[in-house]
């Protein structure tokens, strides 16, 4: 194990994923669904490109519509959240259909984690993590969520 450190974590997922994916793969198939799973990752980079930090060093994990991202700052947070929205902004300008626009809500949290190996993988410990995701799950599409510490 690491030793704790303070950190900003973002958690960030896609407005209506399950339905969208549903119907992907019901009509057409599973990959079909791993490109919108790879077209979500897109956004990510295009947060991840605003801050100059690359995947391997911020990107925790991913599932489907989401990411767990760590931050050094959360001023990086921030400028990563905006990134994410702008790019999802400017997808959505050329699309008609309701299904085909990208909406993502995202939460951050600042507080104290720590790293260490499982099986070989690195993994993050800490109620940091709980409260981004449940400020992502408390935001609107298109909002970005923090705790008071992210804020200050």
């Amino acid at each position: 194990m690491t030793t704790p450190m303070t950190k900003t974590i973002v958690e960030l997922d896609l407005k209506d994923y399950s339905d969208l994916a549903r119907i992907l793969q019901e009509n057409l198939s599973v990959e079909i669904v791993a490109l919108l799973n790879e077209q979500i990752q897109g956004f990510v980079d295009a947060g991840l490109k605003a801050v100059k930090i690359p995947r391997r060093r911020a990107v925790l994990g991913t599932a489907g519509d989401n990411a767990f991202v760590v931050f050094d700052r959360a001023e990086q947070a921030h400028r990563f959240a905006r990134a994410v929205h702008e790019a999802a902004r400017a997808h959505n300008t050329s699309k008609t259909v309701a299904s085909a626009k990208r909406w993502f809500r995202i939460g951050a949290a600042t507080g104290e984690i720590c790293f260490h190996k499982k099986r070989g993988k690195r993994t993050v410990a800490g109620i940091t993590i709980a409260n981004a995701v449940r400020l992502e799950a408390a935001a609107k599409p298109g909002e970005f969520l923090m705790d008071v510490t992210t804020f200050r």
